[in-house]
């Protein structure tokens, strides 16, 4: 090759190599603390203002992989799930509202993906190795490892009677209810076709006193299902035109908004399953939400973008 045509075709390929510029890690978990907003990822748990939605502080965290954020009832401490792949589990208790690290503890042989407080002092943490464990986390001492799912837990929640019965649910497919007291499995209910992403219980209002805990879950085989899971029924479902992520309940219990892998968000009657939406929020996945107990908006999470919508664009 002549040395013109050489140099030539040197600096066109040098003219074409351009920098590629890395993904943002997905918003895997988002809580809202009176004035603020924590947000979860790989880059740490950020501090956002609720309304201009800036980043105030970023603390970094013991893992690599954080999944969920749960603020204990007295409201003292912040529990932040996550671990390593393939490694490690552990969940960090911060006191809240300063954020100061107070210990890290767990034993699980992958990330703990979804933990829920199921009184000021005890936590129920799932976790991708296929296990539920439960801790008393002033003594950082496992009490009970609940064993039953055949893959990993994605997510896991209290029905509010003290502590007394866990709902979970992931790649298997299943949900498990728990008698923690016991550590069996008092029911399982396989009705979904693929993995369950999430779960969320039915806020308890006056008008809902009598009856019976409702749980809704999100699943991979599109569906959003309502259960009851002290009876062990599913009541119903909706179907929805893409995968939801995660989900949640408006404070009166008379909505769940979910978050979908087409960059939409859905709201669903629970009583006729009518389906309101799409409401486009962003391009990519909607990996995470939170609605405020007195909040007019919902905050999504997605590839590394915190969002805000107004709760009554959802409901249109």
């Amino acid at each position: 090759m002549k040395p013109l045509l050489r140099i030539a075709l040197s600096i066109t390929f040098l003219i074409c190599i351009e920098p590629v510029k890395a993904a943002e890690p997905p918003i895997t978990s988002i809580l809202l603390c009176g004035d603020s907003v924590l947000a979860c990822s790989q880059h740490g748990l950020g501090i956002f203002d609720p309304s201009s939605l800036q980043r105030t502080r970023t603390i970094q965290l013991p893992f690599a992989s954080p999944h969920d954020l749960k603020l204990s009832p007295n409201a003292a401490r912040l529990a932040i799930a996550g671990g390593s792949p393939a490694s490690s589990g552990q969940v960090q208790i911060v006191e809240f509202p300063s954020l100061a690290p107070v210990s890290v503890f767990g034993n699980h042989e992958d990330v703990v993906t979804s933990v829920c407080w199921m009184n000021d002092d005890t936590l129920a943490m799932a976790s991708h190795d296929g296990t539920v464990s439960i801790w008393n986390v002033d003594e950082a001492l496992q009490r009970t490892a609940l064993v039953g799912h055949s893959r990993g837990v994605l997510a896991v929640i209290s029905l509010g009677d003290a502590g007394e019965t866990l709902v979970t649910a992931g790649i298997d497919r299943s949900l498990k209810v728990w008698d923690c007291r016991t550590g069996e499995v008092i029911r399982s209910l396989a009705i979904h076709t693929q993995q369950v992403n999430g779960l969320a219980v039915r806020p308890m209002t006056p008008s809902l006193a009598a009856v019976p805990p409702m749980v809704a879950s999100a699943s991979d085989d599109r569906t959003i299902r309502f259960w009851q899971p002290t009876i062990g029924r599913m009541v119903r479902f909706a179907r929805l035109k893409s995968k939801p992520l995660d989900l949640a309940w408006l404070p009166d219990g008379t909505r769940v908004i979910a978050s979908c892998s087409d960059g939409n968000l859905y709201s669903i009657d629970p009583e006729t399953v009518a389906i309101s939406g799409p409401v486009r929020v962003s391009d990519g996945w909607n990996h995470s939400l939170a609605v405020g107990t007195h909040s007019q908006v919902v905050f999504v999470g997605d590839q590394g973008t915190l969002r805000r919508v107004a709760i009554q664009e959802i409901l249109k």
